[in-house]
């Protein structure tokens, strides 16, 4: 005789675990994140500054600033907005390098750093263009005068050739400057 089969109920199927959302960012408060683009992103740590110092001799002038590291890429830190200027840097490069200061004033809630990563070989080589650009203009806007005053062709050639190599080089120098450093765009929310 066939044996009875007992019934069994339905398991339920397994619930996976919902993504937690993260605790509000209180007012005047913002959660940081940051994403990098280019060489040496996941180097990136976010730096805030805290102080300067000057010192004025016979010799010149002599200024230094401090700063400490808040938090590395990709963060989810909270700050305060408050809380003063922030810089971006890669953990390996000094400070020429980091970016143009910025403050979260006017941010609340979520807040991306878009950072474009700098190139030390853009930097330097920008950083010694620049001077020499100078340089060369200065000196071609001396001879220029010279060169008309005398109504002497050479010097007015040479003259106007050495101020524009010197105003071109100068320029490029300070775009690769410019270039050189990290690039911060902030984006209200979350990272996609």
């Amino acid at each position: 005789a066939p044996q009875p089969v007992a019934a069994v109920a339905p398991q339920p199927a397994p619930v996976a675990d919902a993504p937690s959302l993260p605790a509000p960012v209180p007012p005047g408060m913002v959660r940081v994140h940051i994403v990098g683009e280019g060489r040496g992103a996941d180097e990136l740590v976010l730096q805030r500054d805290t102080g300067g110092a000057m010192a004025v001799g016979p010799g010149g002038v002599a200024t230094a600033s401090s700063w400490s590291s808040v938090c590395n890429a990709p963060c989810g830190t909270t700050l305060d907005t408050t809380s003063g200027a922030y810089y971006v840097n890669r953990a390996s490069d000094g400070p020429g390098l980091r970016s143009k200061p910025f403050t979260f004033g006017a941010h609340s809630g979520d807040v991306t750093l878009r950072v474009r990563t700098g190139s030390k070989a853009a930097f330097i080589s920008g950083f010694m263009l620049a001077p020499l650009g100078f340089g060369a203009a200065a000196a071609g806007a001396v001879i220029l005068p010279y060169g008309v005053k005398h109504h002497d062709g050479h010097n007015i050639a040479i003259g106007a050739a050495t101020l524009s190599a010197g105003l071109v080089a100068a320029i490029l120098g300070i775009a690769l400057v410019v270039r050189g450093r990290n690039r911060v765009r902030m984006v209200p929310g979350r990272p996609d």
